[in-house]
């Protein structure tokens, strides 16, 4: 079992991606996402898998007949097949998969935030993705569907909030810190 499992959760270009990337390259921490399975499946149905809403729905329906835990469930058994010291597990979204987690030992969540318009810009200068080319309004419209309008709950709920308001740089710092407080040493 690892020594942390850390979730990380978020709004859409918050920064949990560069959090997410700076754990498993500096840090060694196994990376497990819970987009992982739910591309596979899209790219197996000839679905986008960029698109937001594909994920989201194919995830709502997955939830809706195996329960709200059956993503964290595959996340937390792709983890605990190999050893490893530290675990952060990229895109918890719901609730119902927040409750499971918290049955582990050594489970902590974190919260990376930012105000919505500079998430937006972020999200448009990144361009990655069908979504980050969106109007202001679509961008809005997109947090109130079913798969994003859980995600302010779960950061009222986590160990830890962090506000992505800075650098990079700042926002690792943040990072480091947390760390600190959950027992991880650099």
């Amino acid at each position: 079992m690892p020594r942390l499992i850390l979730g990380i959760v978020g709004e859409k270009s918050s920064g949990k991606s560069i959090v997410v990337e700076y754990l498993k390259r500096r840090r060694g921490f196994r990376v497990a996402r819970f987009s992982d399975a739910l591309n596979d499946l899209l790219r197996r149905l000839r679905l986008d898998e960029r698109n937001r809403r594909n994920q989201g729905n194919l995830a709502e329906a997955l939830r809706n007949t195996f329960g709200l835990d059956v993503l964290a469930r595959a996340v937390v058994a792709e983890v605990l097949a190999k050893p490893c010291r530290a675990a952060v597990l990229d895109g918890t979204r719901k609730l119902g998969e927040l409750r499971y987690l918290r049955t582990l030992p050594r489970f902590k969540l974190l919260y990376v935030t930012a105000p919505i318009r500079l998430r937006y810009e972020r999200a448009r200068e990144r361009g990655e993705r069908r979504d980050d080319r969106v109007s202001f309004s679509e961008f809005q419209a997109i947090e109130r569907l079913p798969h994003e309008v859980e995600i302010p709950w779960m950061g009222r709920l986590a160990d830890i909030r962090i506000d992505n308001v800075g650098t990079k740089r700042e926002l690792l710092a943040k990072v480091d810190a947390a760390l600190k407080k959950f027992g991880v040493s650099a």
